[in-house]
């Protein structure tokens, strides 16, 4: 019986020990290229300058950090620009800012007084305070009932007074100052009644 003779098992040969692959270096980010610092290192945060919010008032002097801010953040003002004055600054970031229309009422032919309350979204960088009269611009809602922000601070509130408070107070007004007139004139008459000379001086 003529069969085929069973294989020897091959042997590897051996192969020569080849050096690992250098490393090729990582491209520079874009990061790396500009010279950004390294987290670790701290930045001084920059001031930014006020931009314009197409509104004519007067641009804040102080830099904030808002978010929130239409002169230093991403927020964008648009439709009613109205005045009032701040009642309240107790929330944080919030005023309340009221603002008193006259409303003609044709069955009696008269006006009367109606006052309106608006939360209103306050930069730090302007610092309104309670009392002040501010303008106010509509924007996008920041909160369920804040839809407006303060834009210009118009100084202290002066409540101008009309009819008949207005005359009492003028009248009044005159009176004090015809009183002060008759004073001063009586203190001069004195002086000069004191400084004049005697008879037996002369």
């Amino acid at each position: 019986m003529t069969g085929s003779t069973p294989r020897a098992p091959r042997t590897p040969s051996p192969r020569p020990a080849s050096a690992p692959a250098p490393k090729k270096p990582r491209p520079a980010t874009k990061l790396a290229a500009v010279g950004a610092a390294s987290p670790a290192v701290p930045r001084a945060p920059a001031t930014k300058a006020a931009r314009d919010i197409g509104l004519d008032v007067r641009l804040p002097k102080t830099a904030c950090h808002d978010l929130n801010c239409p002169f230093h953040g991403h927020l964008k003002v648009r439709g009613q620009v109205i005045e009032g004055e701040v009642v309240s600054d107790h929330m944080q970031g919030t005023v309340v800012v009221s603002r008193t229309v006259l409303r003609y009422v044709s069955k009696f032919e008269r006006y009367e007084k109606r006052r309106r309350r608006y939360l209103v979204h306050a930069p730090p960088c302007l610092g309104v305070r309670s009392g002040r009269r501010v303008r106010i611009a509509e924007t996008r809602p920041l909160a369920k009932n804040v839809s407006f922000v303060v834009v210009e601070d118009l100084g202290d509130a002066r409540r101008e007074i009309h009819g008949e408070e207005a005359a009492a107070a003028r009248a009044e007004k005159s009176q004090v100052a015809a009183e002060s007139a008759v004073e001063a004139k009586t203190a001069q008459e004195k002086l000069e009644a004191a400084s004049a000379p005697t008879k037996g001086e002369a």
